[in-house]
Order: C-alpha cells, then structure tokens, then sequence
C-alpha cells in the first residue's frame, strides 16, 4: 500500500524517510507532497492508503486537505502532526474522523508504530469494502438471473462503466458436497480470471447442484473457454469430478435478464453433460419425440418379481440414447411421467396405494434432482422400480402382512389406529387391506384391535394400582363410560369388578 506525506518543510520529509523503515511496514511507495494543491493531484492518480500531512501549510491547511478527502468519498486513513497544539486544531481533526493527531517534534520509532496501525487499519477497511462491494453485485446479478428484471439505465453507471461487456455462465457440478465446490471454485476463478484479464463479478447458486458466474470480459477480446477448461480440470483433480460450463459472452448489463434464460435453458436441456465446455451460440436445441414400446414389458416384468432386470435394461436403454445424442430435458421428463403412470397402474392391480409408497424424503429428493442429468435420472427411475418391485414381492405373502399389520397394532393400541391409517403405513387400499387380514386372522381389524386392548386392560388391572380411568387412557380409550361399556361387553365384569376378583 502506498503512503502520502505532505509538509511544506522538506527537512522534516527527509527526516521522516530517512527515520521510518518503510520497507519494514510494507509500503509499495511513499509519495510526498509540500502543498494542499499537490497532495491532491497525488490523491487523484494514485491510490493512496494512508496520509501523514502537517496543519500548517501555504496555500491550504492539512484540515481543508483532509475536508476535501471526506468531500470526494475516499476512504483514506489521515493523521496530523503539527507544532501549534491549539484546541481548535484538535476539534477540527476529532470531527474529521482523522485516524492521529500528534505534536511535533516526534519520535520516529513512535511513529512507526503509528504508521503500521494505520496501515493495518486501511488492510481492514479495504477488505470489508470489497467484500461490500461483492455482496451488492451478488444481490444485483442474482436479481437479474432469477426475476428477469430489466435494469435501469442508471444502475449501470453508478457500478459498472458504459460499454462493459460480460460473461454469462451456467455451472453443473454433478454430486458432492455442492456448497464447498461452489466456495473452492470461486476462489480458483478469481485466480484463473485475473491470468486470462477477466473479473469474476459473481458466482451464486440456482438450484441443486447448479450455479451461475458472471465475468467482466477484458479490453481484448479474452478467451473464456480457456478459463472454463482450466476450472474444469481443476475441478476433476481436485474436487472429485467434471464442472460443466455454459457460457455466452459479449452481455450487456441491459440485456443481461434477456440472455440467463438461454444460458440456462442450454445447460438444463445437455441432460448427457458430455462436453465440459460449451457455447450458447454453438448449441443447437433439438426437439426430440418420446417414444419407449418397452414401457409397458417392463411394467409387466415389475410385476411378474423381474424388478432387478427392469433396472437394468431401463438404464442400458438411458446409455444407448445417450451415446446416440438422442436425449434432452423433454425427453427424460417424458420418460419420469411414462414410467410412473406405468408403475401406478401395476400398484393398483395389486391394491398398492403409490400415493403412500412414494412419499417418503428420499423420493422427493431424487425426484426434483432427476432432471439434472442422465444419471440422475436412471437414479430416481431404478428406485422406483426397484421400491415397487421389491413391495409386491413383499405383499405376495399376504400372511406376512397381515403378520406385520398385528405387530403393528401390538405396538401401537393406544394411538387411533383405523383402517385408513394403517393403508397408509402399509401402502395398501384400505379395504383391500381389511379384507386380508380378516382372512388371515379371522377378526376384522377393529375386532382385533378392541381384543388387544382389552387384554393390555386386564393386565394392568390385575397386577398394578393404577387408577380404571388411567388405564382407559393408556390402552386408548379417551372416553372412560365407553371403555367400561367395552370391558364388560367383553368379560361380563366391569373394570372395578374385574379388579377386585383378581385381587
């Protein structure tokens, strides 16, 4: 960082530059200035961190100086030093915000000292500035990318100069600990950026696994596939597998809400993700017709226990289509909704409710990741087939069942257990569920569940103290006259009767 000092005493600069060791605190350049009208020239060409400046000086104070700073907007860290200790002097510098104010003749290694909490001060408010200055162009770009808001002419010149030209670009990064990737390939891009004359403005994520970066593109006309590539080798040897770029440059800061909608719709259609690279404008869009007369064999074969074998040739057929170039976006969609209206239809043949199979978090989340890619997608469809095949395998032991489904109730008698809950924990249609069980056990489950609770009754009756009303509670029975109208339904006694035979 550099340093300004200004006196209009030449013997005290000498003196200062030959008392201070600036190399030792780290300074590029220590510019000096003997008038108000100099150091202001030195303050407009050159960026200066910290200024050291006397109060008394021909042609303009070191106040009026440090007034005019304030007045420009420079964040410039100012101390005085003076040999008339007047009151008002100090005042002024106080209301200033001066960063010292000392007397002289002072000690060089005292200020020093001074002069490196200075410097250490301007490394503070220079790093919060830009990471302000980051934040505001974040907030900007991740508005224009998702809200498609035009921006407004004025916005343009207060942060970016007329006629700036950007990089737009789409990343996939396919699996992996998403946020440290982003965080890891942001700071390598700052890196690659700069080597190649490029600014990263900003880098922001969209939706899973994906994000957006936006570069200021260089005075000649940079390379940004070079840049892209970098950052993608980077990525396979150091973050565990391929980044892929979709970029288009030459953007405007006016038409930039118009052209993230085709930077995205490019890298969301590549479902195949087999070039690292690639241009918008060397992109053609294809539209493709669904077609799969395998469908509906494969649902059969989920149905006959042949769900190992569905997976495999669903997504051999995925790999095919993929090496053939013949698959995008609509494509797979089209397959998901084949696929699960398939599934569906099998279910309900054999009284599986889908609905309550597939409402777990783990389907949701490979269902909104399928569209990423190909290999997303052969994800979330081998785990519906294999789930699906897996519980009609499961139901073909209807005695299995019905099995669970009292282990079920012996577990839970004390909530409200009805046929409708018990259809959604087991994924079956509730009467169809009500029928197997009746044929298994004999009791239908409102019988069974009455029998359980009942027995669970007469335990706690006959061999703890616990009050009748407690025990109605506890063996699900919130209504204390129904439960005892229940209990000597079952074993002629009232609980109290019950009790006192027992004991």
């Amino acid at each position: 960082m550099d340093i300004l000092l200004v006196d209009d005493d030449l013997d005290i600069i000498d003196g200062i530059l030959d008392g201070v060791d600036f190399d030792g605190l780290g300074c590029r350049c220590v510019h000096v200035a003997t008038t108000g009208q100099q150091a202001r020239e030195i303050l407009e060409s050159q960026d200066i961190a910290v200024m050291l400046t006397d109060i008394e000086m021909p042609g303009g104070s070191g106040l009026e100086l440090l007034e005019w700073v304030r007045d420009s907007g420079r964040d410039i860290i100012t101390m005085f030093y003076t040999s008339f200790p007047y009151f008002d002097y100090a005042k002024k510098a106080i209301e200033l915000h001066s960063f010292g104010y000392f007397l002289k003749p002072i000690a060089y290694p005292e200020l020093q000292e001074h002069l490196h909490k200075a410097l250490c001060e301007a490394q503070k408010m220079r790093l919060s500035a830009k990471d302000d200055i980051w934040e505001k162009k974040q907030k900007l770009w991740h508005e224009i990318a998702l809200t498609r808001e035009q921006r407004p002419e004025s916005l343009s010149v207060s942060m970016y100069p007329p006629g700036v030209k950007f990089v737009i670009a789409a990343m996939f990064f396919g699996g992996g600990s998403v946020q440290w990737k982003r965080y890891a390939l942001r700071n390598v891009l700052y890196e690659m950026a700069a080597d190649l004359g490029f600014t990263v403005e900003a880098l922001f994520g969209i939706q899973a696994e994906t994000a957006c970066v936006v570069l200021t593109e260089p005075p000649k006309q940079g390379k940004p596939e070079e840049l892209f590539r970098r950052a993608d080798d980077f990525s396979r040897k150091y973050l565990g597998g391929r980044t892929n770029f979709y970029y288009l440059s030459g953007a405007d800061l006016q038409k930039a809400h118009s052209e993230f909608p085709r930077v995205l719709a490019c890298m969301e259609d590549d479902v195949c993700r087999g070039q690292a690279v690639c241009s918008v404008n060397d992109r053609i869009v294809r539209k493709l017709s669904y077609s799969c007369p395998k469908m509906s064999g494969w649902g059969d074969m989920v149905l006959a226990g042949q769900h190992a074998q569905v997976e495999a040739e669903i997504c051999s057929e995925l790999d095919r289509l993929a090496a053939l170039g013949e698959l995008n976006m609509p494509y797979i969609k089209a397959m998901r909704i084949d696929l699960m209206q398939t599934i569906h239809a099998r279910l309900q043949q054999k009284q599986i409710s889908a609905y309550d199979l597939f409402s777990d978090e783990r389907f949701d989340a490979l269902r909104e990741g399928s569209l990423l890619s190909v290999e997303h997608m052969k994800e979330y469809l081998s785990y519906v087939v294999r789930t699906a095949g897996e519980y009609i395998e499961y139901t073909r032991e209807s005695g299995s069942v019905a099995g669970r489904i009292r282990e079920y109730i012996d577990s839970h008698y004390s909530e409200d257990i009805t046929r409708s809950t018990l259809s959604k924990v087991f994924f079956l249609n509730s009467d169809y569920l009500g029928r197997l069980f009746k044929k298994e056990t004999g009791l239908s489950v409102s019988g069974y569940l009455q029998e359980v609770r009942i027995e669970e009754a007469k335990r706690l009756l006959s061999g703890t103290s616990v009050q009748i009303n407690e025990i109605a509670a506890r063996v699900g029975y919130d209504n204390f006259s129904y439960f005892s109208h229940i209990f000597r339904e079952k074993t002629g006694l009232t609980p109290i009767e019950y009790r006192r035979g027992r004991q």
